[in-house]
């Protein structure tokens, strides 16, 4: 009987539980892990966002003897999505003094990118402008090249493209010109922080024939540079320098040649997104 009752507490005893075993697909996820993710995430939702900056600049003085009003626009975008990129850009740039304009220039561009590989892409390029201190009632230019990303993260961009490129010229007073063109151009941009940002880019047009003022081997020139200072969130405070080079250049009413060269410094605000 003692026997019979020792079996029957035995049985009637509760099981052990076995421990847990946390299966390592189940492990909590690293900060290593979850900063990898939010990357993936930022990326997934930048991917076929438009992205750029728009940037505003105004000023007015009322004397006595001087009557001086200026005024700028600015406004850059982009967009990628697999192996297509769009780019646009546009400026207006506005100075009277004493009810006289002093300076009137607008400009437009635009290219399209088909990415080849993830750091090459052919190119397809446009732009349009008018400038009335250089007597250019319309210049523009389009063609077709090859471009090369070496770099492109959240520190450096930096690329280079090279084409064919025709363009025209419609003067105010000076013999219109058009002819074919080769294309260099880079980019670059480095932001040592979240608050700066320096960037650079150029585009150079060598002549390749000659026609009206422009010989073979003239050149066109321009660059756009750039100082950004982010002052609150999407808002930033920006010094602007672009510099227009022609070689062959328009004439004034007199028929003498004007500059070479056409300096523009620009002191703006602006909102990116």
């Amino acid at each position: 009987m003692i026997l019979l009752a020792v079996l029957l507490m035995h049985v009637s005893a509760p099981t052990p539980e076995a421990p847990d075993i946390v299966s390592p697909t189940s492990m909590p996820p690293t900060s290593q892990e979850e900063e990898e993710e939010e990357e993936e995430e930022e990326e997934s939702d930048k991917e076929g966002r438009w992205t750029g900056q728009f940037t505003l600049g105004a000023s007015a003085t009322d004397g006595t003897n001087t009557d001086i009003k200026n005024a700028t626009v600015g406004f850059d975008a982009e967009r990628k999505l697999d192996k297509n990129r769009w780019s646009f850009g546009f400026a207006w740039n506005y100075s009277e003094s004493d009810g006289e304009i002093n300076q009137r220039k607008t400009t437009g561009k635009g290219q399209y990118d088909y990415f080849l590989t993830e750091k090459s892409y052919w190119l397809a390029t446009a732009s349009a402008g008018a400038d009335k201190e250089t007597e250019l009632d319309l210049i523009w230019t389009s063609g077709v090249g090859y471009g090369y990303q070496f770099r492109d993260d959240e520190k450096w961009k930096l690329s280079s493209e090279v084409g064919v490129n025709y363009l025209s010229k419609d003067f105010k007073e000076s013999e219109d010109a058009e002819y074919v063109t080769g294309r260099l151009a880079y980019d670059v941009a480095y932001s040592p922080s979240d608050r700066w940002k320096f960037s650079q880019g150029a585009q150079i047009f060598p002549a390749l024939q000659s026609d009206g003022d422009t010989d073979a081997g003239d050149f066109y020139a321009a660059f756009d540079t750039r100082i950004r200072a982010t002052v609150t969130g999407a808002m930033f405070a920006q010094i602007q320098w672009t510099l227009l080079y022609d070689q062959s250049p328009g004439r004034n009413d007199d028929g003498d040649k004007l500059d070479n060269d056409d300096n523009l410094v620009l002191l703006t605000i602006g909102w990116k997104f």
